[in-house]
């Protein structure tokens, strides 16, 4: 899941174009934006960590290079401190959800320890939805999908049970990784469907990560149904993607 972000001022206008090149800079605009806010609040903002979690992302979900993504996440994370302040526990939440999804499941399993101990009663609720999104990391990983859609849901949701403020949109595409690696090929087809089918500034946060997958995937899917004029529109979407000026 996303590194939960304040938002200053509206997005510049290459925000929402996908690849590389559009993941850094919009992590380049949130990483500016988030520290204004926090400076604002008296916070701290690590851009570090902000960035090592960006690049982890990128590897694994645009370029699927686990081998990068583990060594982005162990220049930061391999020799994890006890956390300082809250957003410590979170990027360190959003770390152990993609040592998960990476196969790490016992780093996974010890970051989400070290960075829920100690926490009180405020800082719990602030990383709640990101160690539900962990827990889900870990479940898929253990192949318990119908824990891991779950929790995944459950990751939408604040502590007390009312919408989180990140994007719910951006759920979906993780709904449908656990419905494709579970063999529900209907379900994924839904998720997928219900992801590329909202308004794109609601998937601000995930565009530059998953919709190219997106795409790709839904139009396997319609060729594997014999749906071949689904099928090439799908992949004439992901090629006006690759497609766009930058």
């Amino acid at each position: 899941m996303d590194r939960e972000m304040s938002r200053t001022r509206p997005p510049p206008a290459h925000i929402g174009k996908v690849g590389t090149a559009e993941a850094h800079k919009a992590e380049e605009w949130l990483d500016s934006s988030s520290a204004a806010a926090a400076a604002a609040a008296g916070a701290r903002f690590d851009s570090t960590s902000g960035r090592t979690l960006s690049l982890a992302r990128e590897a694994l979900w645009i370029r699927h290079d686990s081998s990068e993504a583990i060594r982005q996440l162990n220049g930061h994370w391999g020799k994890a401190s006890p956390a300082q302040d809250i957003q410590d526990r979170v990027d360190g939440m959003q770390a152990a959800g993609l040592y998960a999804a990476v196969g790490r499941v016992m780093k996974a399993d010890s970051l989400v320890s070290l960075f829920e101990n100690g926490a009180d009663t405020i800082a719990k609720r602030s990383i709640y939805e990101h160690r539900q999104a962990a827990l889900a990391e870990i479940a898929l990983a253990r192949r318990n999908f119908v824990e891991a859609l779950h929790l995944f849901r459950a990751s939408d949701l604040a502590a007390d049970g009312l919408p989180a403020t990140r994007c719910s949109v951006c759920v979906l595409p993780h709904l449908a990784r656990v419905a494709e690696r579970a063999g529900w090929s209907d379900s994924a087809r839904v998720f997928w469907e219900g992801y590329v089918t909202q308004p794109a500034i609601e998937r601000l946060n995930s565009d530059q990560w998953f919709l190219p997958t997106a795409y790709s995937r839904l139009a396997t899917l319609a060729s594997q149904r014999g749906d071949l004029a689904t099928a090439a529109a799908y992949r004439r979407s992901l090629a006006s993607l690759r497609n766009q000026p930058r």
